[in-house]
C-alpha cells in the first residue's frame, strides 16, 4: 500500500510564514510527501494593499498582530524547483493578490 498522495494542497499558509527558510524546507518535506507524478498545488499572496492595517487592527490566533509577508511568485517557483518538482507553473489571480502553483513531482 503506497503511503504518500497523489494531491497536497497548501493555500493561505505561506503568507503566514515569515521566515523564508521554514517555506522552503516546507516544500522539500511536501515533495517527499507526494507520490511519484504527484501535484503539489499552492497559493502565494504576491501582493495585499491593506497589510498595514491587518497588521495593526486584526489580532492573529495567538492575540498577537497578524503580520503576512507576501511574496513573488517566481521566488516560490525557484524554490519549488530546488526541491525537486519539475513543470512548476503559476497562474496570478485578476485582481493580482494571489497566484496558484502548481508544481510536479516527476515519475
Amino acid at each position: 500500500m503506497n503511503s504518500h498522495s497523489d494531491i497536497i494542497i497548501v493555500s493561505g499558509l505561506y503568507e503566514l510564514i515569515l521566515e523564508d527558510a521554514i517555506i522552503q524546507k516546507s516544500l522539500v518535506q511536501l515533495y517527499h510527501l507526494l507520490s511519484p507524478g504527484g501535484v503539489l498545488l499552492f497559493t502565494t499572496q504576491t501582493h495585499h494593499p491593506q497589510l498595514d492595517f491587518i497588521a495593526n487592527v486584526l489580532p492573529n490566533r495567538e492575540g498577537a498582530l497578524w503580520v503576512m509577508k507576501c511574496r513573488p511568485t517566481e521566488q516560490l517557483e525557484v524554490w519549488a524547483c530546488h526541491a525537486g518538482f519539475a513543470q512548476v507553473y503559476s497562474w496570478l489571480e485578476n485582481v493580482g493578490l494571489f497566484s496558484v502553483t502548481i508544481a510536479h513531482k516527476a515519475l
